[in-house]
């Protein structure tokens, strides 16, 4: 009976030194430097319970990023993205910033995974580039936070910043644009 039992503490101790090790590993995860640079068209809508008193800017666009790569150095990969946040006005016409708040992005790669984040900054008026409509520059405090995703990004966490500019039509509520986002993801 001794022997059974000293094979049943053994085999639980290997069952419990496995468990840990891949628990271990299970958090270890990567992480690496994060860009991405889309081409983006925004619709700005008013009535949107999530932006009282503000527009709803409901967008997407597609681009290329690093992460989605086969390894972490490989070259950018197409990638979709969707967004919405809430967009306010200084009241200037035309504005000479736009505020958004409770933004959301997510990105998603060529196999499907993807990567959501939540956003908030400012766009500040370039008036040297806004000889038909205007053109709109994110300032250096708009950052980016990186709460999940899907697959391999199922529990993704990281910062970053946003920069490039937006070129907006007031009349029709539409934005067409390019950012850029860089920053790590740690996965």
């Amino acid at each position: 009976m001794q022997k059974g039992k000293t094979l049943f503490q053994t085999g639980a101790i290997g069952a419990a030194l496995v468990c840990a090790i891949a628990a271990g590993n299970a958090h270890a995860g990567q992480s690496q430097q994060f860009s991405a640079t889309i081409n983006t068209t925004e619709q700005l809508v008013m009535g949107n319970p999530l932006c009282p008193g503000q527009a709803a800017g409901v967008g997407a666009g597609t681009g290329t990023s690093n992460v989605f790569a086969k390894s972490p150095n490989g070259a950018p990969v197409p990638v979709g993205m969707a967004s919405t946040d809430c967009v306010q006005t200084d009241g200037a016409q035309p504005p000479l910033t736009l505020t958004f708040q409770n933004g959301y992005f997510i990105l998603t790669g060529p196999g499907g995974d993807s990567i959501m984040a939540k956003y908030t900054g400012y766009l500040n008026l370039d008036p040297a580039n806004s000889v038909v409509l205007p053109v709109y520059k994110f300032n250096g405090s708009t950052q980016f936070i990186i709460t999940g995703g899907t697959g391999r990004f199922a529990r993704a966490s990281g910062v970053g910043t946003i920069s490039g500019s937006e070129t907006v039509n007031f009349l029709n509520g539409t934005s067409q644009g390019m950012l850029n986002a860089v920053g790590t993801i740690n996965y």
